[in-house]
């Protein structure tokens, strides 16, 4: 009875503080009605991201970025993939939109997206070619490999260097970048873990990329790699060197590389972008998510073997095959560990918050709601000890301070 009572007290103060937020929420509506729109202008902003200036020596120029953060970095100590995003200004929003809705929905890991803007589209995107009427219509370009120097060299060093980094990073784009993409992909497989490349324009230098994906991959049976392309609905000349390089892959791909392509029938060659980064993204990151559904079926005799272990062996498995140290969002198995909890699946919930503590040992919130847990299973002896780490991980978490003062009375 103990146990129950503290336990509906707590939420009690919980349902308290929303009331308050909501309290605070509406006197600031009243402010901002009060105000006039430029006070609402100010204060209402959605803020995706923040751009920056990157002096080059390689390129000689200053290029601009547009950087988007997960939206609990500033919360965590957590580590993240990044995605670099090409065509900067006209692509960003929609990577940002993508990344963060799967990530939110636990299909892919949270990440970092970068995204850089052109200065000179042409000369950076396009690889060197042979034919004169390629040249004779962009008379700049063949500057690839210089473009592509300055996002390992000088690029990627500097996003690690300023922001809590994984060692995985995707390379995404479209048309020109899409054809930058593949041509990284043929020719520097390791500079980025996994590739996205939307509508390229493989009919660039008289398809020579596709006649080099014949070559390379007939010479390199064991090439690894994961490869995202498409196209939307395109004229004659990118369908079919689009369709040739899909056909070199279905006939040539060593077993162990790892690709997909994908037709949008009812996207033009602008708008298949936008379903590019979302597919691309759910392809390179399949299986990430841990499918937990059984947990809420009474009857499914999984349920009983569910353990700390399965979850961890589950992110052992990815963290072999991205080769970096893959864990799960801390906040959502958190979340869901209260899930749980809310269905009466205690043992579950307790295995959930036991696995999220083995991912997040520095972290007081994960012991705070094993601790939690325990104290609603009526395990007095474990409800203490996970309540004690976690106020010695923060001394500040007055929750923990008075889950302990009630458990030892």
């Amino acid at each position: 009875m103990f146990i129950n009572d503290s336990f509906k007290e707590l939420r009690g103060r919980k349902r308290l503080m929303k009331t308050s937020v909501l309290l605070g929420m509406m006197v600031i509506a009243v402010m901002w009605l009060t105000s006039g729109p430029a006070v609402l202008a100010q204060d209402n902003r959605i803020v995706i991201g923040e751009t920056l200036k990157l002096q080059s020596t390689i390129m000689n120029e200053e290029r601009t970025l547009h950087i988007s953060l997960p939206n609990r970095y500033q919360r965590s100590s957590e580590r993240y993939p990044v995605i670099f995003v090409l065509d900067g200004e006209s692509q960003f929003a929609q990577a940002v939109g993508a990344v963060r809705f799967l990530g939110r929905v636990n299909k892919m890991p949270l990440a970092i997206v970068v995204a850089i803007r052109n200065t000179n589209r042409t000369r950076d995107l396009m690889p060197p070619s042979s034919n004169p009427e390629d040249l004779k219509k962009m008379p700049d370009s063949g500057g690839a490999g210089k473009f592509l120097a300055f996002l390992t060299q000088e690029l990627s060093p500097y996003i690690d260097k300023n922001y809590r980094t994984q060692p995985f990073r995707i390379l995404f784009g479209h048309s020109g970048g899409g054809l930058f993409t593949v041509h990284t992909f043929l020719n520097h497989p390791d500079a980025f873990g996994a590739y996205i490349a939307s509508s390229p324009s493989l009919w660039w230098d008289n398809t020579s990329a596709v006649k080099r994906a014949e070559e390379i991959l007939t010479e390199n049976p064991d090439r690894r790699g994961l490869l995202f392309f498409s196209r939307g609905q395109e004229v004659s000349c990118m369908k079919e060197s689009i369709g040739h390089l899909a056909s070199v892959l279905e006939n040539r791909a060593p077993k162990n590389l790892d690709w997909k392509f994908k037709i949008f029938p009812g996207e033009n060659h602008e708008s298949a972008p936008h379903m590019a980064i979302y597919e691309g993204l759910s392809f390179i990151y399949q299986g990430w998510r841990f499918d937990f559904s059984y947990l809420y079926e009474d009857h499914n005799p999984e349920k009983k073997t569910f353990t700390a272990g399965v979850l961890v062996d589950h992110f052992k498995k990815l963290t072999d095959k991205y080769g970096y140290d893959c864990r799960p969002g801390e906040f959502y198995y958190n979340m869901v560990g209260y899930d749980l909890l809310r269905e009466k699946s205690v043992a579950s919930a307790i295995e959930m918050f036991k696995a999220n503590v083995l991912f997040y040992p520095n972290s007081s919130n994960t012991y705070d709601s094993l601790g939690e847990a325990y104290m609603i299973a009526g395990e007095k002896k474990h409800a203490i000890e996970n309540y004690e780490k976690s106020l010695e991980l923060n001394p500040k978490n007055t929750n923990a301070a008075e889950q302990l003062h009630e458990l030892r009375r």
